[in-house]
């Protein structure tokens, strides 16, 4: 916990998030719902800069695993590389023969070291792609 609210000003700086900076709202922002979803990809993105700097810390908070109980809000993050299938159907909206699919590859592999070999070796289609872009993240196992 105290390593997150250390990394608050290094996230400012690098991510230029200054006081005076507005962000840029989205066109839609107004509306609860579109609010609600783009807050949850500003806490992926969040989480996936927590889990590339520490990935020691984002297994310790399971990040990318909403199988298991926690207590940090990832923002519907999955783990690739070690959660169960049917919760990265669920996670990333996406059909159980696909999932079926990225399972072998990742049996047969081990782990993923990268997005994009987790497309080419699962043979995944362009929109389940970037539905997975979207939710997906790989640690280290």
């Amino acid at each position: 916990m105290a390593a997150c609210f250390q990394l608050v000003p290094l996230r400012r700086e690098v991510y230029g998030l200054g006081a005076g900076l507005a962000q840029p709202a989205h066109p839609a922002a107004a509306h609860p719902l579109v609010a609600a979803h783009l807050a949850a990809r500003a806490r992926r993105n969040e989480a996936r800069a927590l889990a590339q700097n520490d990935p020691v810390l984002a297994h310790a908070l399971h990040i990318g695993r909403p199988d298991l109980p926690r207590q940090y809000d990832d923002g519907g993050l999955v783990d690739l590389n070690s959660a169960p299938a049917h919760t990265i159907a669920n996670a990333c909206s996406i059909e159980p023969a696909l999932v079926e699919r990225f399972v072998t590859a990742r049996q047969e592999l081990g782990s993923f070291s990268s997005l994009d070999e987790v497309i080419v070796f699962a043979r995944i289609e362009d929109g389940a792609a970037a539905r997975i872009r979207d939710y997906a993240l790989l640690l280290p196992r």
